[in-house]
């Protein structure tokens, strides 16, 4: 091989290396915290027992540890990023869940909140039945959200949340559900056969990364540069925040039944459930279909009347000066947000929550 083209070779690695470099150092960041942008935070509540709010298996235990310091009657509050992100967060801001966690505080009972980014209605059914006794379950808060009916699969960080009782949980009405995800909620961590190459890669790979922190990391950057090029797709293309995409009929159909199934394993179970449509900001126009979005609140309405569930429609307690926009992570675009809101929106929706809990059958609470 000539010298130029070694020097070639040597020149485009140097090059990869520092791009790499460049690349962790700059915007590596949380892949499942993309869709806030920079203008927007996560944080999961706490109060005097510790977290009362947490998103799945990972962090879980710090919940089921607070709850046990001063156990009540449950309320389990489910959701996506709504429920855990603050838009120009300020220290002291409060989430929803964090105030309405001392509402029901103050009449005995105790709130705990698992949310997590784009959830969808499958996850929360696995969280409802994984969490319940736990908790000891009485009131269910869910929100229905038109554009989680398109998220498919359950992340491996839920399903977990089941443990043992996945087996039993295939005999429930979710049984076809979870058939259909059984990837998702099957234990993969079958042992390979530990062959020398295996074994001599895995050294390999663990030496790399400890004296190169972009190797470490390889696997994330390889995900922020596929979210890049999905920017670039939908910058190219025109496609932004208001773009009008409709669910999929078998997708909107599925999650439906889902979302019965819930509600009819809740009320065998002796679990009230209030259903809401959740705050969406309508000051400018948005990504939901009028017609779609008018026929899930009109299909939610009615599952709430058919299993005798609470139902609050309270998409406009959050006014549009609460509402934020979405700076991506990678290129700095500018985009309105739909889904994430300020402290003072959260207020509002805590207190409209608080409403409608206040003047249903439970008054603050009931314990049956």
């Amino acid at each position: 091989m000539a010298r130029p083209e070694i020097a070639g070779i040597f020149l485009g690695l140097l090059l990869s290396v520092a791009l790499l470099e460049i690349a962790r150092d700059t915007i590596l960041f949380r892949l499942e915290d993309a869709a806030l942008g920079t203008e927007t935070v996560s944080i999961f509540g706490t109060a005097p027992e510790g977290r009362v709010h947490c998103q799945d298996a990972r962090d879980g235990h710090l919940c089921e540890e607070a709850y046990l310091r001063d156990p009540g009657p449950g309320v389990l509050w489910l959701g996506n990023s709504q429920l855990h992100a603050i838009n120009r967060y300020r220290p002291g801001d409060r989430l929803a869940t964090e105030i309405l966690h001392d509402w029901f505080r103050s009449c005995g009972a105790y709130l705990v909140a698992y949310s997590q980014p784009n959830a969808n209605l499958l996850e929360h059914a696995i969280a409802f039945h994984a969490l319940a006794d736990t908790y000891d379950v009485r009131l269910l808060i869910l929100p229905v959200v038109l554009d989680d009916f398109r998220e498919q699969g359950v992340r491996q960080s839920v399903s977990a949340l089941l443990g043992d009782a996945a087996l039993p949980l295939r005999g429930s009405s979710f049984g076809p559900f979870l058939d259909e995800n059984r990837d998702a909620t099957t234990d993969r961590s079958d042992s390979k056969e530990e062959t020398l190459q295996a074994l001599t890669e895995a050294w390999l790979d663990r030496e790399v990364a400890t004296y190169w922190p972009a190797w470490a990391a390889r696997d994330q950057l390889r995900g922020v540069a596929s979210y890049a090029l999905y920017l670039l797709r939908n910058r190219i293309f025109g496609i932004n925040a208001q773009t009008q995409r409709v669910v999929a009929e078998n997708a909107y159909r599925e999650k439906l039944a889902v979302l019965e199934s819930l509600l009819r394993d809740a009320r065998a179970m002796g679990v009230d459930v209030f259903l809401y449509i959740p705050p969406y900001r309508a000051d400018i126009a948005g990504p939901y279909h009028p017609e779609q979005y008018a026929r899930l609140k009109a299909d939610a309405a009615r599952l709430a009347s058919e299993y005798e569930a609470q139902f609050a429609q309270l998409d406009t307690v959050v006014a549009g000066p609460e509402w934020g926009m979405v700076r991506d992570s990678v290129f700095g675009f500018e985009d309105y947000d739909f889904m994430h809101f300020t402290a003072e929106g959260q207020r509002r929706l805590a207190e409209a929550l608080e409403m409608a809990l206040a003047n249903s059958d439970h008054g603050c609470f009931s314990t049956h």
